[in-house]
């Protein structure tokens, strides 16, 4: 009864799991490529955040 409603309700419409662990690759990828552009922004206002705060 299960696998017929399974059937019924998109069971081919599913994804397998190599395509699943493939789309999880593609996001960690472009999570990585943000995380990088955000780690370089921090780095950039530490360094002016230091830089400001030592006035003579």
């Amino acid at each position: 009864m299960a696998f017929l409603a399974y059937q019924e309700f998109g069971g081919s419409s599913l994804k397998t799991l190599d395509e699943i662990l493939k789309n999880h690759e593609e996001n960690i990828k472009r999570l990585g490529d943000a995380y990088d552009v955000v780690a370089g922004k921090q780095h950039k206002y530490e360094w002016w955040s230091l830089s400001s705060s030592h006035d003579p």
